[in-house]
């Protein structure tokens, strides 16, 4: 008697679209944190600390993100017919959610905060060295998204890609773009505050970051709003089911 074989968990999650670029997110912003905290602690530098207070908000949200992806590969059941496909779409929106108020709300806080505390910044190569290592593995991450979104929908330009990507790879893309830029801004910040004197521009670094996550949050939170409420396929890819059953019509004729 023939058993039925069922499919296997792991498997299906190490498959799924958005795992991978979502688990070495995960695993290189634990490292990040751990440098940006070091460099912060011994520099005090507003920005260096926004981008901790970043790459920490980035962390607990990639591990809800991979959550989403382990639920998403759940079997059908009597209560859910349909599978759990969607769910991934609510833990990216917990995840936006938590990008807003933790990784923006906190990093402009401080930034405000402190430009009214003068603060003394001390800046060597400790600091530069650490935002080096941080824009080399969050630009690698960011490359590996970029790389899943493109193979999984290789005909389709990378406009639309961005538009209608997989939200959960779309999350890690745009956490880890505004995480390169952000570095960019911090480094020069930092730099400006040490040949200048002036602790404003360390604040000013600390305010562009947060305000960046605030913007990524609320795209994030936008685009997964639509894929829970039910969002229609591309008006492009409408097209081109409706040409292809057309010509299977033809054919039967």
């Amino acid at each position: 008697m023939l058993k039925s074989i069922k499919p296997n968990n792991k498997i299906q999650e190490k498959n799924a679209i958005g795992y991978l670029p979502v688990l070495a997110a995960f695993l290189g912003n634990i490292l990040i944190v751990i440098l940006k905290f070091f460099g912060f602690m011994i520099s005090g530098s507003g920005a260096l600390f926004s981008e901790t207070i970043h790459s920490f908000a980035d962390t607990a949200n990639q591990f809800l993100l991979l959550i989403g992806v382990k639920r998403s590969t759940k079997e059908a059941n009597l209560k859910f017919s349909y599978g759990y496909g969607r769910e991934r779409f609510f833990w990216s929106l917990i995840s936006a959610c938590g990008i807003f108020f933790i990784g923006s709300g906190v990093t402009v806080y401080h930034g405000v905060s402190s430009l009214f505390l003068e603060k003394e910044i001390s800046v060597g190569w400790t600091t530069f060295t650490v935002l080096a290592i941080s824009f080399v593995v969050e630009g690698g991450t960011f490359l590996l998204a970029l790389r899943e979104l493109s193979h999984s929908s290789p005909n389709i330009k990378l406009k639309e890609i961005l538009k209608n990507g997989n939200p959960t790879t779309l999350a890690v893309l745009y956490e880890d773009g505004v995480a390169v830029f952000g570095i960019l801004v911090a480094f020069l910040s930092i730099w400006l505050t040490h040949i200048t004197g002036n602790h404003y521009w360390d604040s000013i670094g600390s305010i562009i970051i947060g305000t960046l996550l605030g913007i990524v949050a609320i795209m994030l939170i936008n685009k997964n709003r639509e894929y829970l409420i039910g969002k229609t396929i591309p008006r492009k890819t409408q097209k081109k089911l409706l040409k292809f059953w057309k010509a299977i019509l033809q054919l039967k004729k």
